[in-house]
């Protein structure tokens, strides 16, 4: 977990868990650094918890860093926000004094509750590896296959005071109440190695998680370089199959998000629902992230990434370039020079068509004649049987002349603006992606 020797930062409440574990890593010799958290909300029992862990660091000779913290407001539930700040003064305590790891003193007995309490809301098998012995974020827990007994035991032992939080008897709380009355009633009718029983699971839950995270990580890395907001085919990630398909799922969210922090099983589901569902359309939002599906497509993103920064409308004097929605467009007289990269090219008839030019964006209602067609149909309809997804469609490229759609992105020239054999005036349109057009 932490190497020989390694400065780290050893989170302390003054209970039983972290005086052993501040002890314990002390006579290891790693160079220790003690953080407590007072939440001030038992009043004087907080602040003799505060003064407790100062005279704990004086007669080690530790420093000791302390966060007052403000009681968190009444919309957020009270553990999730007393959690939040804990380890946000950890991730602060770390890059200000240097620390290599925060160790924080969770135990078996820890881990069985949170297993517990998970298997009964449902959890799949991320959220049964219960707590994580390491973290990304540098949290180490090294204590965390030792029951609760075990660690008071060894404090007699050694003949180490701590501290009692009297909050902990109050079974209103829902781990309290797992902890002084369910466990105990379970262990006693079904299997007095409860405990054990359920930090094994959390331990096997662990290692199948990891086989399926790195076959996750093969699955995206199949795709290539991912560019966002990444599209792919809803096919290819329903071929994966639920298990696969929803760590894939919830690895893209993370990515598109920037952090899989806020992410849950619920975000990751809701959009394995939107992928697999027989309706073709839809949208979910989680933390950071979006995903749309059109079509036989699926993007992820941030909520409004990917949405052009261009104009929607540009009206061309003359020949010249504009940057169209998420589109560069080019209208000459000539044909655009082949090192341009423009991913598509079209000729119309320069008699019928004629500047200024306007260059928009799709509108509702949009109906175009392409070249052959015997009557005008609908752009919508087009660019659905087309199999263009809807984030597309938004920002689909158009060239009108004399308020007539004379061009449009994909389909090439209208019926009546085709180049004629008899007339010898052409003018060009180019297109391409924004930033691949050179």
């Amino acid at each position: 977990m932490a190497p020989a020797g390694a400065r780290l930062g050893v989170a302390v409440s003054g209970g039983a868990d972290s005086v052993a574990l501040l002890d314990i890593l002390r006579r290891l010799g790693y160079s220790l650094h003690i953080l407590h958290v007072n939440h001030q909300l038992r009043g004087a029992e907080s602040e003799g918890d505060e003064q407790f862990v100062r005279e704990l660091g004086g007669q080690l000779g530790l420093p000791v860093k302390v966060l007052r913290a403000e009681p968190p407001g009444q919309a957020e539930n009270l553990e999730q926000a007393l959690r939040r700040i804990r380890y946000s003064f950890f991730e602060q305590a770390q890059r200000e004094l240097r620390l290599e790891r925060v160790a924080t003193g969770h135990t078996r007995s820890d881990q069985a509750e949170t297993v517990l309490l998970r298997c009964v809301r449902g959890a799949g098998a991320q959220g049964l590896r219960g707590i994580h012995p390491v973290t990304r974020q540098g949290i180490i827990r090294p204590l965390l296959e030792v029951s609760r007994e075990e660690i008071r035991l060894y404090l007699r032992q050694r003949g180490l005071a701590w501290r009692e939080d009297s909050s902990n008897a109050d079974v209103r709380l829902e781990r309290n109440r797992v902890r002084g009355e369910i466990l105990p009633m379970l262990a006693e009718a079904l299997n007095p190695r409860l405990e054990e029983a359920l930090a094994r699971t959390a331990a096997l839950a662990w290692e199948e998680e990891e086989d399926w995270q790195r076959r996750a990580a093969e699955a995206i890395e199949k795709l290539g370089p991912l560019e966002w907001p990444l599209t792919v085919e809803t096919g290819w990630l329903r071929g994966l199959g639920p298990a696969l398909g929803r760590r894939v799922v919830r690895r893209l969210l993370a990515e598109a998000a920037g952090s899989g922090r806020r992410l849950t099983f619920e975000h990751a589901d809701s959009v394995w629902r939107l992928v697999t569902g027989k309706q073709g359309s839809g949208r979910v939002r989680a933390p950071g992230a979006e995903v749309w599906r059109s079509l036989g497509w699926v993007r992820f993103g941030r909520p409004g990434e990917g949405a052009g920064t261009g104009a929607e409308r540009v009206v061309l004097e003359a020949e010249g370039r504009a940057v169209l929605g998420g589109w560069v467009l080019e209208i000459g007289r000539n044909p655009p020079d082949s090192s341009a990269c423009y991913a598509e090219v079209s000729e119309l008839d320069g008699a019928a068509v004629s500047f200024p030019l306007t260059l928009r964006v799709r509108s509702p209602g949009d109906q175009f004649q392409p070249a052959g067609r015997e009557a005008p149909v609908k752009v919508k309809e087009l660019l659905q049987k087309a199999g263009v997804p809807s984030w597309e469609r938004a920002e689909w490229p158009m060239v009108e002349s004399g308020g007539r759609i004379a061009w449009c992105r994909g389909f090439g020239a209208a019926q009546w603006a085709r180049p004629r054999p008899d007339s010898g005036q052409r003018i060009w349109v180019a297109a391409a992606r924004k930033g691949l057009a050179k």
